[in-house]
């Protein structure tokens, strides 16, 4: 009998249960991670763009109703096309975005006004 984590052949066998917890901790990780990236970010997208800390609650809003609609909709695609691939594709669509977001600069442009201006123009 092979214990377990010998070699069998060239490969080492792992043990399931603990790849899975590390997998699922580390995705958990992420997501907590990212919720507390939005509630620090939020006095500094406020001051950006010249609104009121009310009105910046909209990102905490937005973020949860996101979140309630992703949730089922990743079970279904677990479901769909296994969970594996949905983890793993929803970790690398999320590592794409967060590296994405941070090489964004800090002023963006529409043509040639700045993006705050512009969107303090759209609400008037």
């Amino acid at each position: 009998m092979a214990a377990q984590g010998m070699q069998r052949g060239t490969r080492m066998a792992v043990s399931q249960n603990p790849a899975v917890a590390v997998v699922y901790v580390t995705a958990v990780f992420l997501s907590t991670m990212d919720t507390t990236i939005v509630n620090v970010a939020l006095p500094t997208i406020g001051r950006a763009f010249s609104v009121t800390s009310t009105s910046v609650d909209t990102v905490s809003i937005s973020y949860l109703v996101s979140l309630a609609v992703f949730v089922p909709a990743s079970g279904w695609l677990g479901d769909r096309f296994g969970g594996k691939r949905t983890l793993l594709t929803a970790v690398a669509v999320f590592t794409i975005a967060s590296a994405l977001c941070g090489m964004a600069s800090r002023r963006r442009t529409c043509g040639r006004t700045p993006l705050p201006t512009t969107l303090r123009s759209a609400r008037r």
